[in-house]
């Protein structure tokens, strides 16, 4: 079964100690504050321009689709988007000890 959630998105200075765009995804696309539902698991999802939405409408892009599809099956989940636009492999892996530690996810997306 596909799962999908809502994401309100902050920026990565909010989500990691990075720049970018990345944020949290439980709820709707909504802005900076977006936190996480009480005794609801996290989904990080750590990527590049693709999963930051470089070039969309906020709140459009796969990762926030993937928390409203999560949100409206009402599955325990909140989407912690981390995703910088320009990231490379070695920034992701740099980041990454930070991001697992500060949002202690149950599912990682690379």
């Amino acid at each position: 079964m596909p799962l999908a959630m809502a994401v309100p998105t902050r920026t990565a200075a909010a989500a990691s100690s990075g720049s970018g765009s990345g944020g949290t995804a439980s709820g709707t696309a909504s802005g900076a504050g977006a936190g996480q539902a009480t005794g609801a698991g996290r989904i990080l999802v750590l990527g590049d321009s693709l999963s930051a939405e470089y070039g969309l409408t906020r709140g459009s892009g796969w990762v926030a689709l993937l928390a409203r599809r999560i949100e409206s099956r009402k599955l325990p989940y909140t989407v912690v988007n981390a995703s910088i636009s320009g990231d490379t492999t070695s920034g992701g892996r740099t980041r990454l000890p930070a991001l697992l530690e500060r949002h202690t996810p149950k599912i990682v997306v690379i």
